[in-house]
């Protein structure tokens, strides 16, 4: 059984399969939707589309890189996004402030930035995102599990765990961290991310119960509470009313659960923030929900990634499966963005399957040299 329609001389003469539909598939399937002679497709193992986490932070030029992606795209982000609430703060991307010892509360910087720190909700960005993918294009409940040569004509046969197939001319791997396109394309020596050594303890709180325990300038701005290997964020989303809290743990020896991540308790925040000031002390109250959770963070670092296009077939990788990075990076989605909007393009000059490769490769010498100086400078961790 296949799951597109067979290529007939009135049918766009290039087909692209999509796998996954998170943030970096949906964007990417936006942008060549927008090309008459692409013939784009997306496939999202899960029953719905859906995004875990909850806060993700869009700079200016992920936010550039969705105008020019698609209007459907931009207005996504529109919709659902929420700046710095504070007026002082509305060029601020965030204050990092001394959380303990004897400079307590002591600003060290305020990162400035033109459109200051865009946060939204993940679920409620992707939804805003779905609404631009036609029916006919989206395909849920698609676990790819192997990708194989067409024949000699070209191509690529994608299996799914459902028995079902789906051939195209060129595959785009966009599932996340954990992705089948990445073990196709670098084997199975790279294809598990590797651990940080850091977590995160995730949680989200009201804002009118998190200016009542911090107080409104606080509440309504994006802050890093700084100290020893430790940090604690907090920011605004859906459109201020409610509030994304982390907090980050590093120098983590190991992550000895099954999954990514599972449910915390308030009593290990306790612990982790002992001695700690004023505002630490009021955010771990905070946290103290039956939603909390701890994550593991997970990477695929530059030394690991030598390609995101495959020598042998057309297929390449975008987003986290290409280059998953720490949330403390803040950068995360809008790589997987930037990466849509060049890979789009550079698909959108092919005529002919037979150009396909060449597109990628160009797409390739793009982005992958820009994450890797990405990750230069976001040593994160190392600052504190």
């Amino acid at each position: 059984m296949t799951s597109t329609p067979t290529t007939t001389p009135q049918s766009p003469s290039i087909s692209i399969a999509v796998v996954g539909g998170g943030i970096a598939g949906l964007c990417l399937t936006l942008g060549l939707l927008k090309h008459p002679h692409i013939d784009v497709h997306v496939y999202e193992a899960a029953p719905t589309f859906s995004e875990f986490g909850a806060g993700v932070e869009i700079g200016p030029n992920a936010q550039t890189a969705l105008r020019l992606l698609s209007p459907l795209a931009e207005r996504a982000f529109t919709e659902t996004t929420t700046g710095n609430l504070w007026p002082s703060h509305e060029n601020i991307f965030c204050d990092y402030i001394i959380g303990v010892g004897e400079n307590e509360g002591k600003l060290l910087c305020a990162q400035k930035c033109e459109t200051g720190m865009q946060s939204m909700h993940r679920a409620r960005f992707l939804d805003k995102l779905v609404e631009g993918i036609p029916q006919e294009r989206a395909h849920l409940q698609k676990r790819l599990i192997k990708i194989e040569d067409k024949d000699s004509d070209g191509g690529v046969i994608l299996h799914f765990k459902d028995g079902t197939t789906a051939v195209a001319d060129a595959v785009i791997g966009a599932e996340g961290i954990r992705s089948v396109v990445r073990e196709h394309i670098l084997g199975p020596e790279y294809a598990d991310p590797v651990f940080s050594n850091s977590i995160v303890y995730r949680n989200i709180r009201p804002m009118d119960v998190v200016i009542e325990k911090l107080g409104a300038e606080y509440a309504q701005k994006a802050t890093i509470l700084c100290g020893p290997k430790r940090g604690f964020l907090s920011d605004r989303i859906e459109n201020g009313h409610m509030a994304n809290l982390a907090a980050l743990i590093f120098e983590v020896p190991s992550w000895d659960y099954p999954t990514f991540h599972v449910p915390a308790k308030r009593e290990e925040l306790d612990i982790l923030f002992a001695g700690w000031g004023e505002k630490v002390q009021a955010l771990v109250e905070l946290m103290d929900t039956p939603h909390l959770t701890k994550w593991a963070i997970h990477s695929h670092p530059p030394s690991r990634t030598p390609t995101y296009v495959s020598p042998l077939t057309p297929c390449a990788l975008i987003g986290d499966a290409a280059h998953a990075m720490p949330p403390y990076a803040g950068s995360g989605a809008g790589q997987a963005i930037e990466d849509a909007l060049i890979l789009s393009h550079a698909l959108s000059l092919t005529t002919h399957p037979s150009q396909l490769h060449t597109a990628l490769k160009a797409y390739d010498s793009v982005r992958r040299p820009s994450y890797a100086a990405t990750t230069v400078s976001v040593a994160f961790p190392e600052a504190f």
